[in-house]
């Protein structure tokens, strides 16, 4: 994994102690990462956590994060319709 994924995960985990962290989009320049979009998946609230997660991260990085809740991601993630779906079935599983 990237130096970079890796910190923002230890970040993530250390602030909200999610029960998974997807990979979902990166670019790329050559093989150094410039942009990462993450989904995230929490048992508190999800506002609270993306609002905590955005203070938080400092990193070289552009990021875009994506936090659900973890009892409406377990229904979503099995709907094919659904983004999540779309994310699990396409995205990098980073923890959890």
């Amino acid at each position: 994994m990237n130096g970079i994924l890796e910190q923002i995960c230890k970040t993530v985990r250390g602030e909200v102690s999610p029960s998974k962290i997807v990979l979902f989009g990166e670019k790329k320049n050559g093989d150094v990462l410039r942009e990462a979009s993450l989904l995230i998946v929490v048992k508190s609230d999800p506002k609270e956590a993306e609002r905590r997660l955005y203070r938080v991260l400092d990193c070289d990085i552009a990021f875009n994060l994506l936090v659900y809740k973890e009892d409406d991601f377990l229904v979503a993630e099995k709907d094919e319709t659904s983004y999540a779906f779309s994310i699990m079935s396409k995205g990098r599983v980073l923890y959890g």
